[in-house]
């Protein structure tokens, strides 16, 4: 019965006129997008497709209130972005500066091993490419770090954002997936690389002699 009364109603519905039509864009920039298309489709032109051929056929709409709303947060979220890329530039040159001294330190307390890899015949290069490994190594596992503790903090992140703001009903607003830990991954490979180039070449040019004679 409930199914019938749903069928009769779409049917008197799809003969009824259509008065007022409530539009939802996907996004924001949409929005701007859909405003843009009806005051373009307002401007009456004769024998037009894309416009109004006179008065009578012009779109009446009227926004919510709560554009204003929205465009607060859209700055909210854009200054937040931009505080974030800040941030985020920051702890890039922190982190080649500290993985570089880590490097360096490491030439410098292993001079005697270098010495001994030298003189046995090790070419530069391989002396080289085991500090670059090492940090590589390093970039690797702390990418993994920061993927799993980015992938933990996601979800009380999204929940207290969702408990703050119950009427806007963000919903996961932190959404951290696969591609994004092996964007993560190949960042602290790419760190530490650029980390460890000038400490390696220097492990590089160590003097044996000078280097096993070193305590």
């Amino acid at each position: 019965a409930y199914r019938e009364f749903l069928s009769f109603s779409s049917l008197i519905n799809a003969y009824s006129l259509i008065e007022t039509i409530v539009l939802f864009p996907s996004s924001i920039n949409d929005r701007i997008t859909l405003l843009n298309m009806l005051d373009s489709y307002n401007v009456i032109e004769e024998n037009s497709d894309e416009h109004a051929s006179n008065d009578s056929e012009v779109i009446i709409y009227q926004q919510q209130n709560k554009n204003r709303m929205i465009e607060g947060v859209s700055e909210a979220i854009s200054l937040t972005n931009m505080v974030l890329i800040v941030f985020a530039s920051v702890s890039f040159l922190i982190s080649i500066s500290l993985t570089a001294f880590m490097i360096s330190n490491n030439v410098l307390e292993r001079k005697k091993e270098i010495g001994l890899l030298r003189s046995i015949g090790v070419s530069k290069f391989s002396v080289s490419s085991i500090f670059v490994l090492e940090s590589l190594l390093i970039g690797f596992f702390s990418g993994i770090v920061g993927s799993i503790a980015t992938f933990a903090f996601s979800f009380p992140l999204n929940d207290l954002i969702n408990k703050t703001y119950t009427s806007y009903k963000v919903g996961n607003i932190a959404n951290f997936t696969f591609s994004h830990s092996l964007i993560i991954v190949a960042i602290a490979v790419a760190v530490s690389f650029i980390a460890s180039f000038i400490p390696a070449i220097l492990a590089s040019k160590q003097d044996p002699i000078k280097s096993l004679r070193s305590e």
